[in-house]
């Protein structure tokens, strides 16, 4: 079931990067921010030691932030040691000063790189132009998609 959505989103992206040619790279939309993606790292050269003995107290800072609605959601980074929040801003300096706040930022042991996130313009926002894409052919029926997912 969230593979045929899954599979909708895919063929969308496909349809687009071969239909634009060039395009889909160049092209700004003026979407406004909704969320940071805040990518962490540990910084060169210190020591997991020193990193590990500030840990417990970056642990409490960042439920406090998850608590008060900053942080929507956490994970670690599979491939090293990191961390990957989806932060509730829309200023990347907002989000910038809320990581550096923490006590790994105030150590200058962790590193972040933010990315702002917009709603999606590949289908439209509206009904209205989602349905136009579907009659085109474009966009399965997203009343159907989600009928099979319940």
């Amino acid at each position: 079931m969230k593979r045929t959505l899954w599979a909708a989103l895919a063929a969308g992206l496909a349809w687009t990067a071969a239909t634009m040619p060039g395009q889909a790279q160049t092209q700004q939309y003026a979407a406004p921010t909704t969320r940071i993606l805040a990518i962490g790292t540990i910084t060169p050269g210190p020591s997991l030691a020193s990193v590990r003995a500030i840990l417990p107290t970056e642990v409490r800072g960042t439920v406090k932030l998850y608590l008060a609605g900053k942080i929507e959601q956490w994970f670690s980074l599979a491939d090293r040691n990191g961390v990957v929040f989806l932060l509730n801003a829309k200023d990347p300096k907002e989000a910038h000063a809320m990581l550096e706040a923490l006590p790994l930022g105030q150590a200058h042991l962790m590193q972040f790189e933010l990315l702002p996130l917009a709603p999606s313009h590949l289908y439209g926002s509206s009904l209205a132009s989602q349905t136009a894409l579907h009659d085109r052919g474009i966009l399965p029926d997203a009343r159907r998609l989600i009928a099979a997912a319940e």
